[in-house]
């Protein structure tokens, strides 16, 4: 900018703020992996641990991460994965219980009851990891996992927020697509486990069948089990 006498007396600098883009570019690239990362074959235990590989990644937007699966009984969850803290510390117990009116490190409980994300604040003397930030963590967000199949929780994803940022909108969804890649690797697996018992039983079905309908072969099933005994000195035990 020129002054009246034709010097200059400043300068015009238009900024624009990426901010926002940043963050969701950063989110997006999580959310993706999380995804591909996503194994047909595993265990539950397993795709809940990879699906917190991936979030642990990003230690920007999720300091630290917890992933709890609900026990059969429904009255307790069980930590099955841990990124920024460690086994054994006040902040990843093992065992949660989720009966409402039970005092817990992670309130899983109202989790279960509202069956939707809320953001917390940690207790003080937890001595939650703060990720790549100095400032410690002043907020958490508990977000309950569902199944494609059933809308009752089967788990549950306690994650550290990043403490220079606020929860808005699209950073709480972000943590909630989160939960749902790691409902979708839960219901994989348990797809996978379900069809692996189902195909076990129709082998022992059949097989239970084709000794039914040969009186011969259980004989010869039972006897091969001791074919040393049964076979004559220097003979040779043939079943056909």
């Amino acid at each position: 900018m020129r002054g009246e006498d034709g010097g200059i007396d400043g300068i015009v600098n238009a900024v624009v703020d990426t901010t926002d883009r940043v963050l969701s570019e950063r989110r997006l690239r999580t959310l993706s992996r999380m995804g591909e990362r996503t194994d047909p074959s595993s265990s539950v235990e397993a795709a809940c641990r990879k699906a917190l590989e991936s979030l642990a990644e990003n230690r920007a937007d999720a300091p630290f991460a917890l992933i709890y699966l609900s026990e059969d009984d429904a009255r307790s969850a069980r930590r099955v994965a841990c990124a920024g803290v460690e086994v054994g510390m006040d902040a990843a117990p093992d065992i949660v219980a989720l009966d409402t009116g039970v005092t817990s490190t992670w309130p899983l409980a109202e989790a279960q009851d509202k069956n939707e994300s809320f953001v917390i604040t940690p207790r003080a003397d937890l001595a939650l990891p703060s990720g790549v930030w100095p400032e410690p963590v002043a907020e958490a967000i508990v977000a309950p996992v569902t199944m494609s199949s059933d809308t009752r929780a089967c788990a549950f994803l306690v994650a550290g927020v990043n403490p220079r940022r606020r929860i808005d909108a699209a950073y709480r969804s972000f943590f909630e697509l989160a939960a749902g890649h790691v409902g979708t690797g839960i219901t994989t697996a348990r797809a996978y486990e379900d069809g692996h018992r189902h195909r076990l039983r129709l082998y022992h079905r059949r097989h239970e069948e084709r000794l039914g309908h040969c009186p011969h072969r259980q004989n010869d099933a039972r006897r091969l089990g001791r074919p040393a005994q049964l076979a004559p000195s220097g003979e040779e035990l043939c079943v056909a």
